[in-house]
């Protein structure tokens, strides 16, 4: 999912090279493939490919497709290609009301709505915000969200 070192490991055009082999420290695999952050995206590290797959729902970086990397082998080696696919964004969008999803999930919901409509992180900065506080009990997540979506 994101590294062998953790789940909550994520890899970005900033990460330093340096982290992979704390990431990955018993790894001789020539492609690790891994998802986690949402992002397609390849990183060269010695002489390995770090591929991130992409995301098919909760989509970053302002793409509103569906995102996946497809692998093949050929003969003794692997080929890789990302691939995105528009599909109707309005119509998932929809489906968070008319199955109850957003009445169903809250707060929690409405940002997801809002990552696919924006195609750009909501939860996770709002957590990273807001996440003590309202686990302290020092503001209510629907208060929390309304300074949020003020920012």
């Amino acid at each position: 999912h994101a590294s062998q070192r953790s789940e909550r490991d994520s890899i970005v055009m900033h990460t330093a090279a340096t982290e992979f082999p704390l990431m990955f420290p018993h790894t001789d695999a020539t492609l690790i493939v891994r998802g986690h952050n949402h992002a397609a995206q390849v990183r060269i590290w010695q002489q390995r490919f770090i591929i991130t797959a992409g995301a098919i729902g909760l989509h970053s970086g302002g793409l509103r497709a569906a995102q996946y990397v497809l692998l093949e082998r050929r003969q003794s080696s692997w080929t890789f290609e990302h691939h995105l696919v528009e599909y109707d964004v309005e119509r998932t969008l929809r489906r968070f009301t008319e199955t109850g999803y957003l009445e169903a999930t809250g707060v929690a919901g409405r940002l997801f709505q809002r990552e696919i409509d924006i195609a750009t992180l909501q939860w996770l900065p709002f957590m990273r915000l807001y996440g003590a506080a309202i686990q302290s009990g020092e503001i209510t997540m629907e208060r929390a969200l309304e300074r949020f979506q003020q920012l």
